[in-house]
């Protein structure tokens, strides 16, 4: 499926991307060649270097599903690895963003894209490219600050919450990513949902992560068993939510604000909570006093992948 401007021989990709990410300090954990290295080896689709113009590149997935094939969002990623030159202006990011809706050799015409908020609103936070639908996706973001001023902010049952449960639990940074996914699969499992990743190729994708130093693990223990555990990835000027699973209860409010205190104290500025939710999860999100924040979703399916699509929600209600 190469093509002008297209590779998708691993080895080359890698190389590539690295090159391209040398010496660079604003990238986020999710252009970071480790990060993709890891979710390549986690997905069964095929990885692609496109180069979209002078001005933008991307590691992207193609999904071949029957005759239609599709550039998709992976599981796990809030936006859509795109890298921008790093002399690129707000005009001409506005332009490399324009040219993902135009026709390519090796590019499907079923195409997804999230993109960064912070490199939408860098480029003037244009409309959808001509030929793409555009899609609000919101989450929550929250301006690390001590603990007590953060509460100002929060619900009165998240306050209430942390008060009250406060002493309950052994806050702890590290521990077992095994028992981490564990919960986060429990967690699936209870919306009658499984994995979109094995949990054995989780492990190793997280495993390599924190061993890059990339991401952190948050865990509160209840006596000797795990509570609540969350990993977060850490960029330049964000942490973000990246795994998180808990047993029902307060034991996650716990752990957030340990997690805020203990990023705020290291100096990171924002918490993330990442990407579109369902409407009660966002509502646990929307406790904790963040600034409510857009991700742009920007889709075209064509009449083939989109009837795939439905066929394909079918079968994974039929499983539940």
């Amino acid at each position: 499926m190469n093509g002008p401007g297209v590779i998708t021989e691993p080895a080359r990709i890698q190389a590539l991307w690295e090159a391209h990410c040398a010496g660079r300090t604003d990238l986020t954990p999710f252009q970071h060649p480790v990060f993709l290295d890891g979710l390549t080896r986690s997905v069964p689709w095929t990885p692609a270097l496109i180069e979209w113009n002078d001005q933008l590149t991307q590691w992207a997935f193609l999904r071949r599903r029957g005759p239609s094939t599709d550039l998709i969002l992976p599981p796990f990623c809030p936006f859509s690895a795109l890298l921008f030159s790093p002399s690129s202006s707000a005009s001409g990011r506005t332009d490399a963003f324009g040219r993902l809706g135009a026709g390519m050799p090796g590019i499907p015409a079923s195409r997804l894209f999230s993109v960064d908020p912070q490199d939408w609103a860098a480029a003037g936070r244009p409309a959808a490219p001509v030929g793409l639908t555009g899609q609000e996706k919101a989450t929550w973001v929250v301006n690390l600050a001590p603990i007590e001023e953060l509460m100002d902010a929060w619900s009165a049952s998240a306050r209430r919450t942390w008060r009250k449960h406060l002493g309950e639990y052994r806050f702890s940074e590290g521990g077992s990513t095994a028992d981490l996914i564990a919960l986060v699969e429990a967690g699936y499992a209870r919306h009658g949902r499984r994995l979109p990743l094995s949990a054995s190729a989780l492990q190793s994708w997280s495993r390599s992560l924190m061993h890059a130093g990339l991401g952190t693990l948050y865990t509160l223990a209840e006596g000797s068993k795990l509570a609540a555990g969350i990993l977060v990835l850490r960029g330049p000027v964000r942490a973000f939510y990246w795994l998180a699973g808990s047993l029902p209860g307060p034991a996650m409010t716990v752990l957030l604000g340990h997690v805020f205190e203990h990023l705020h104290q290291q100096g990171v500025p924002s918490f993330d909570f990442m990407g579109a939710n369902t409407p009660g999860i966002s509502e646990f999100k929307r406790r904790f006093g963040g600034a409510r924040v857009i991700y742009p979703h920007w889709v075209r399916r064509t009449t083939v992948s989109s009837l795939l699509e439905r066929a394909a929600r079918i079968r994974r209600g039929w499983r539940r």
